[in-house]
């Protein structure tokens, strides 16, 4: 959480973007004006189980509830872990995941696994917790919590108001993934973790592909950011990145800031990210990942600093 100043919050027409990555997982946490607040994500740090925006929140001593949003971009637990716990704490925040997620294997998936007290893929968990926490609401208050499901070019998230000089600001978050070849392949590898009838293990599945990575774009009035989640390049026109470079659908304009994709692993680099989805010489940041394979590897590295001044 180095670089920002814990005693000054953000004013009113500021865009703050802060990412935290403690070496395995990941979070951003994004302030779109009026002191509406989403997070993206979600991690812990070593030795402290309070999710890092509920920390950072409660250093700059603001309200819970000034989180409005909330999103998954994928069930892996480098990028989920603590989010139950966010989303339980924030009462009035929307729940945004993949599409791809929005089916009936996936919610087997979740009943079978979601109890498991044996450590694997607690990505997994932490939808179930999610999942119960919308039933209790649904039921306490008499109405269908349901979660709002992110898909290719969706417009998810708005805010839009007039700063104390009269000047109109408005933010705007897009999703430029999954597209449908993603979601009809997530479907088809959810099929393959569920275990055969009564046969079920109390060991939670490695679920490893990330097509269905939601990568985000937030427009705030001229500045663009993209986070790109851990969506890979698959050197398919209906796969990964190529989907979303060549669409036609996409919001216009330039990023001045790319969150980089998957840790910086060379698999998740297109050379067209760099030349027709961001500006020159872009601010790039990256979050490690120090557990198993450590990445960034020194080859993805290089591909990026020769684009960019590298901030990381």
């Amino acid at each position: 959480m180095d670089g920002n100043d814990l005693t000054k919050r953000p004013e009113e027409n500021e865009l703050e973007i802060s990412i935290f990555g403690p070496g395995y997982g990941e979070c951003v946490l994004l302030h779109t004006g009026q002191n509406k607040w989403i997070v993206v994500d979600s991690c812990v740090f070593p030795g402290d189980n309070q999710p890092a925006p509920l920390h950072y929140f409660d250093q700059m001593n603001l309200k819970y509830d000034a989180i409005k949003a909330i999103v998954a971009t994928h069930w892996h637990d480098d990028h989920i872990k603590g989010i139950s716990n966010i989303f339980s704490t924030c009462s009035h925040a929307e729940f945004i995941c993949s599409g791809a997620l929005h089916n009936k294997e996936f919610l087997d998936l979740v009943e079978i696994y979601g109890n498991c007290v044996i450590s694997g893929d607690s990505g997994i968990k932490e939808f179930h917790d999610i999942l119960n926490e919308m039933l209790e609401r649904s039921q306490k208050n008499k109405t269908n919590y349901t979660p709002k499901f992110a898909i290719a070019d969706r417009h998810i998230w708005k805010n839009k108001f007039k700063d104390k000089y009269g000047k109109t600001v408005t933010a705007n978050l897009y999703a430029l993934s999954p597209g449908d070849n993603a979601i009809v392949s997530t479907k088809l590898d959810i099929i393959k973790y569920l275990p055969p009838q009564n046969k079920y293990s109390r060991t939670i599945p490695a679920i490893t592909p990330n097509h269905a990575s939601v990568v985000l774009w937030l427009s705030f009035n001229e500045f663009n950011i993209l986070l790109g989640s851990d969506l890979e390049e698959k050197n398919n026109p209906s796969k990964g990145w190529s989907v979303i470079i060549e669409s036609k659908t996409r919001p216009d304009g330039k990023a001045s800031l790319y969150k980089v994709a998957h840790h910086g692993s060379i698999n998740a680099y297109h050379p067209k990210i760099w030349k027709e989805m961001l500006t020159d010489n872009p601010i790039a940041v990256l979050t490690p990942f120090s557990k198993g394979i450590k990445l960034p590897a020194t080859e993805g590295i290089k591909k990026f600093a020769a684009r960019l001044q590298m901030h990381s």
